[in-house]
């Protein structure tokens, strides 16, 4: 890519993340007046019209925001690079890299590396990051395995699966009273709902249960992890669809916990390159993150009183 071609786009960029010429100036630390040329160069360059010019302001066109889509992806793709570069850098030959996803990297996977640790003197770099980018690195060759949900597609890594158990529906202590251990889809119309992301597969998993009724729930907030789904519906917001690990660490004082009675699960995988063989630590370290799950879903069936796994 031409230089001022990369230039043209960072201005773009930044304009679309500040939201205004004068903010992108004071982020690129450059003057309003070359904001606003760079702009138009690239505009003119591709006969394209980007952002509407409104009493000074500029307002991004859908031709923009189609536009930021690819820039975002480009520039994403430059900071893994700057990363790799830096990894490759300080990199150590006896060390153990892995990636999981939020579900199991924030409080399973910890207590598995800590295990880990009391046997081994081997630097361990752990990240917590999205499935997708989990997925990413992995395939990089970047770290040796990763713990990914299963919608991600790696038809070119190994994989095997790590975890599929049952989500709970979850609510503030006394919300819901009772001694009810499960809940029917049109319960869940009673109360404001905290869901995952529109394209969570356990969120479109539950609408295709609810059909037309889930146009009705009353969604208060949505985000991408089930660990914010739980803090959330402890904070009283409502009740939610969570993985059933994340939520056991709520249990049973911030939160209480029900099956639904439509299945629907949050299932994961252990993925890593086809072509790379797993050291005797990554292995190891593997098996104590199964003994982990499997002594953290024995621990949350005696305390529901039921088994996720079924």
């Amino acid at each position: 890519m031409k230089i001022n071609m990369y230039r043209e786009l960072e201005v773009f960029r930044a304009v679309m993340l500040a939201g205004s010429t004068s903010m992108a100036s004071k982020m690129l630390e450059i003057t309003q007046p070359a904001v606003s040329q760079q702009i138009k160069k690239l505009e003119s360059k591709y006969d394209v019209v980007l952002f509407e010019r409104n009493r000074g302001r500029l307002v991004p066109t859908r031709e923009a925001h189609a536009l930021m889509e690819q820039v975002e992806t480009f520039f994403n793709g430059l900071a893994m690079l700057d990363h790799k570069l830096r990894s490759l850098k300080s990199s150590v030959k006896s060390s153990l890299r892995l990636a999981v996803h939020p579900a199991y990297g924030n409080f399973l996977a910890p207590m598995a590396i800590a295990r880990f640790r009391q046997k081994f003197d081997v630097p361990v770099f752990f990240e917590v990051c999205s499935s997708a980018s989990a997925y990413q690195r992995v395939h990089s060759g970047e770290i040796d395995f990763g713990i990914i949900a299963n919608e991600i597609e790696t038809k070119d890594c190994e994989q095997y699966n790590f975890c599929s158990a049952r989500g709970l529906i979850v609510s503030p202590p006394g919300l819901i009273g009772g001694h009810v251990k499960e809940l029917t889809t049109s319960d869940l119309l009673k109360y404001p709902f905290v869901a995952m992301n529109a394209e969570d597969h356990t969120r479109l998993e539950l609408e295709a249960h609810m059909g037309a009724a889930a146009k009705q729930l009353d969604i208060a907030v949505q985000t991408p992890y089930a660990l914010t789904v739980c803090e959330l519906v402890a904070q009283g917001v409502g009740v939610g669809l969570a993985h059933p690990i994340v939520a056991s660490s709520y249990l049973p004082d911030k939160l209480e916990a029900r099956l639904l009675d439509k299945e629907v699960r949050f299932t994961s995988k252990l993925i890593f390159r086809k072509d790379s063989r797993l050291s005797l630590e990554a292995k190891e370290l593997i098996r104590l993150l199964r003994i982990q799950l499997e002594g953290d879903i024995k621990r949350l069936d005696n305390l529901l009183g039921f088994s996720v796994l079924d």
